[in-house]
């Protein structure tokens, strides 16, 4: 396998991993009844410069901005994984329809 292949995996299996972590995240803030670390406010941390504590810094709420990020992948994957399973099945719908009719249909949904 190629080197830009293994990179481009390693970059989707991090991206996945980061999304499964805030979805773990999110669902043990919900299932407790407690705000996320990720939405938590603290005014006194307020646009804080990279550190240990806080790898990406903060925003304008005091808020980690890499926890954010990680809510962020997690919500991408909502989106990227509902939208596939909205498109795919009517793909193959208007694909098959097309191809069993010909004609006139095929030209419509090409088109």
């Amino acid at each position: 396998m190629k080197f830009s292949v293994k990179l481009c995996l390693a970059a989707i299996a991090l991206y996945f991993c980061a999304a499964v972590f805030g979805e773990v995240q999110y669902r043990v803030a919900k299932a407790r009844d407690v705000v996320p670390a990720y939405n938590v406010p603290c005014e006194a941390l307020r646009y804080s410069p990279p550190s240990w504590s806080h790898p990406m810094g903060t925003d304008n709420l005091g808020r980690d901005v890499a926890l954010r990020l990680v809510q962020g992948a997690r919500i991408a994957f909502h989106v990227g994984v509902m939208t596939s399973l909205i498109a795919i099945p009517l793909g193959v719908l208007l694909g098959l329809l097309g191809g069993y009719f010909g004609g006139k249909t095929d030209s419509f949904v090409t088109w």
